[in-house]
């Protein structure tokens, strides 16, 4: 059965236990109890505030304040994560304000799915499950290149990005994708599919009945320059070269109030296939779509938005 490479030759040890001098994050919360492994329905928006200096939540009125400074938010249908300032250490939220429960140390990047975070060690020698408590990690595949996680699991790049496979749920038991297209950008993983997009600015979509690759219908006549989601929605949004945001299916999200960028590339498109959420070009405040349209939601100066429960 296809692995993301050969099993390394060495055995790796157990994910080692974090210092007992816990850093910046965690030292201003409130450590509680482990919350139940599962995937919590719905998702809204949460933000990381400039210069990294605290975490807020969406309800769908107002943002809250749930947590201090920290480096980088990772989210989706199990959870949220952050990363201490420092990156040595990741967290979870136990869904009340400044309540976090460490779970590990350091790595490159995190995934997260509907059942479990993974991680991809620093050196991006091997892929890491979390077991849903303490500190523990169980390997799960070899070396890669990235991690994209959303509803349909979990998919790794191998190490020269020649292409892309997807964990079947056992450990080294991986399918391989092939690449979307030569020289590929990146890829976003949705409820029921996965979208590459390829160095030749087409949104490619695979096809498990042809496992094949294939390009939808309907798309924008401009090159599409980014697929912007975290993988914590139905599916990712297209970006054209002049800054618009379309669908999967190639609908405009009409009403855009301002172009999409590399200062606020971060778009979040959640579980509700309608709402979308932008930050401003000045990142100063920030922007929901809805069925009725485009709105501002708050003031808030972000650096980060990520869907979470």
């Amino acid at each position: 059965m296809s692995r993301v490479t050969s099993r390394p030759s060495w055995r790796g040890a157990r994910f080692a236990a974090i210092s007992s001098a816990l850093f910046s994050l965690i030292a201003t919360m409130a450590i509680g109890p482990a919350a139940p492994a599962s995937a919590v329905n719905g998702t809204t928006v949460c933000a990381l505030t400039s210069g990294g200096s605290g975490v807020y939540r969406y309800n769908g009125a107002s943002w809250t304040r749930i947590g201090d400074a920290a480096g980088h938010l990772y989210g989706g249908r199990f959870g949220l994560f952050a990363t201490t300032p420092d990156g040595r250490e990741i967290v979870r939220y136990l869904n009340s304000p400044f309540n976090w429960q460490g779970i590990g140390g350091s790595g490159a990047t995190w995934a997260v799915t509907n059942d479990a975070i993974y991680r991809l060690s620093p050196d991006l020698s091997g892929v890491w499950k979390w077991t849903g408590t303490g500190l523990n990690w169980t390997q799960v595949g070899g070396p890669a290149n990235w991690l994209y996680g959303g509803g349909l699991g979990l998919f790794a790049t191998t190490p020269d990005r020649s292409a892309i496979y997807n964990y079947r749920g056992t450990p080294w038991d991986w399918q391989g994708l092939g690449q979307a297209a030569p020289q590929d950008i990146t890829y976003v993983v949705g409820g029921s599919n996965i979208y590459g997009l390829g160095g030749d600015h087409h949104l490619w979509v695979w096809n498990p009945n042809l496992a094949g690759w294939v390009r939808p219908q309907n798309q924008p006549l401009s090159p599409i320059t980014w697929l912007v989601g975290d993988g914590g929605g139905i599916a990712p949004a297209t970006l054209d070269d002049h800054g618009n945001l379309f669908t999967t299916s190639g609908e405009p999200l009409t009403g855009q109030p301002f172009p999409i960028g590399n200062s606020n590339i971060d778009v979040v498109r959640t579980s509700n296939d309608s709402a979308v959420y932008a930050a401003s070009p000045l990142r100063d405040s920030v922007w929901k779509r809805s069925i009725a349209g485009w709105s501002k939601i708050g003031d808030l100066q972000t650096q980060q938005l990520v869907s979470c429960p």
